[in-house]
């Protein structure tokens, strides 16, 4: 799977610069794409870099993590969202779970503590791109069967090989609109 980027936003720059610093980011297998201050810098550059995991603070001055939260789900709704916070308030935790924020982690985080939960998030994307890859094949499968009993169905038709009974009920099936005033 290919590298996974990563977008962090934090008003504090000691805590910027920490994550920044204190990851061995492509060694980990990710792409560090830079760091924002507050939700409203951080906008734009997730339209530019599109990450699939964006890390932020929860309680940040203008746009907090939460707003920006609740912004990215409904623009990108497979980015992954990981929510610092140095607050430990039950009623935070549960608004961002309620937007659908895939991790909430308490501040001061650990790299090694942030690095296991970028690798567990990474999972859940490769999976969720998997399950889209299926769903994928399956529509085509089923879209590309159809037209082939579709196909079959019609050629029956012009040969006489089945009855008009017959040929009413499966044409109704496939959704193919057999009866008109004439042929």
């Amino acid at each position: 799977s290919r590298m996974k980027k990563v977008l962090l936003v934090d008003d504090e720059i000691v805590i910027r610069e920490n994550i920044r610093n204190c990851v061995d980011w492509e060694g980990e297998g990710f792409l560090y794409c830079g760091d924002a201050s507050d939700g409203e810098l951080a906008l734009p550059m997730i339209e530019q870099w599109k990450p699939d995991i964006l890390i932020t603070d929860i309680k940040m001055p203008f746009l907090d993590g939460l707003e920006l939260s609740r912004i990215v789900r409904k623009r990108m709704p497979d980015m992954k969202i990981v929510i610092l916070s140095g607050h430990d308030e039950f009623d935070y935790a549960r608004a961002a779970m309620r937007i659908g924020v895939t991790e909430y982690c308490l501040k001061p985080v650990s790299s090694s503590e942030l690095v296991g939960i970028l690798h567990a998030v990474s999972h859940a994307i490769d999976a969720d791109r998997r399950e889209k890859e299926r769903l994928h094949l399956l529509r085509q499968q089923e879209s590309s069967n159809s037209a082939l009993t579709r196909d079959k169905l019609l050629g029956d038709v012009c040969r006489g090989l089945i009855t008009t009974v017959d040929a009413l009920q499966l044409a109704s099936e496939l959704s193919v609109p057999l009866t008109a005033n004439y042929y």
